[in-house]
C-alpha cells in the first residue's frame, strides 16, 4: 500500500508547482511609470487679438550683398512712384466716396491697427487726413493685418496668390475710381511686390514712411 501513496503524493506535489510556476508567467509585467505629459504653451496673443504672425524663413540667397541702404534706396523709388502717382487724389471731388473707406467707415478699426502695428496713439490716427491714412494703411498697416490672418499659402504661396488675394481689393477700388489702365494700380502693384519679396527674404514688413521694418519698431 506504501509502495503506491508515495507516487501518489510526488504526483500531487508537481502538478501543484507546475500550478503555482504558471500563475506567475500569466501575471502582468507591471507598466513603467507615464511620463509627466509636456503641457503646451499657447503663444501671447497681439494687440489686436489675433494669433501671433505667420512669417517666412528669412531667404536672403539673391541678395547675399543688398546692405541696409540700398534697401532704403529702392524702397523709397518704389513708395515715391505709388505717392506720385495718388497724390493728385488727395483733393479731388471724383475720389471723396473712396476717402470713406479711411474716414468714419473703418475709423475704429483702422485706429486698433495703427495702434496695434505702430506702437502710436489713436489721437494720432484720427489726427490724420483721409488720404494721409490712405497712404499709411495700404503702404503698411493692410500688409501687417494680413500677416496675422494665418493661412500662409492662401496669401503668400506665389505671387498670383498675393496680387489675387491681397491687392486685389485696392486694385478693383483704384480701378473703379480711376479707370482700367489707372496709372495708380501699377504703381500699387510694383510697390506692394517690392514689399512682399522684402517680406519673402527679410520675414518683416518695412513701413516706407518710417523707413523701418516691422521687427525694429517697438509695440505697446
Amino acid at each position: 500500500m506504501k509502495k503506491f501513496i508515495v507516487p501518489i503524493l510526488l504526483a500531487i506535489f508537481s502538478i501543484v508547482l507546475l500550478s503555482s510556476c504558471g500563475d506567475k508567467k500569466n501575471e502582468p509585467t507591471p507598466s513603467p511609470q507615464a511620463e509627466t505629459p509636456q503641457i503646451q504653451q499657447t503663444p501671447v496673443r497681439s494687440p489686436d487679438n489675433v494669433p501671433e504672425p505667420q512669417t517666412p524663413t528669412p531667404d536672403n540667397s539673391n541678395n547675399p550683398h543688398k546692405d541696409t541702404e540700398e534697401l532704403k534706396k529702392e524702397a523709397a523709388e518704389v513708395y515715391g512712384q505709388f505717392y506720385n502717382a495718388v497724390k493728385h487724389i488727395e483733393n479731388n471731388p471724383q475720389w471723396e466716396r473712396f476717402y470713406k473707406f479711411y474716414g468714419t467707415l473703418y475709423e475704429d478699426r483702422h485706429a486698433d491697427r495703427y495702434v496695434a502695428y505702430t506702437g502710436g496713439t489713436r489721437e494720432e490716427w484720427l489726427s490724420k487726413s483721409p488720404f494721409e491714412r490712405f497712404i499709411w494703411y495700404e503702404t503698411y498697416l493692410h500688409f501687417m493685418h494680413i500677416i496675422y490672418q494665418g493661412n500662409y499659402n492662401f496669401y503668400f504661396g506665389s505671387e498670383n496668390n498675393f496680387l489675387n488675394n491681397v491687392c486685389n481689393i485696392m486694385t478693383s477700388a483704384l480701378r473703379s475710381y480711376g479707370g482700367m489702365d489707372a496709372p495708380e494700380i501699377e504703381a500699387y502693384k510694383e510697390m506692394m511686390l517690392w514689399q512682399y519679396n522684402y517680406f519673402l527674404e527679410n520675414g518683416a514688413v518695412y513701413n516706407f514712411i518710417t523707413e523701418q521694418n516691422s521687427l525694429e519698431i517697438k509695440l505697446g
